[in-house]
């Protein structure tokens, strides 16, 4: 299962490369 806290850092640190 994966948080939506997790995610939303993993879309930022993707987004921000």
């Amino acid at each position: 299962q994966i948080e939506p806290e997790v995610t939303f850092l993993t879309i930022g640190i993707v987004s921000n490369s």
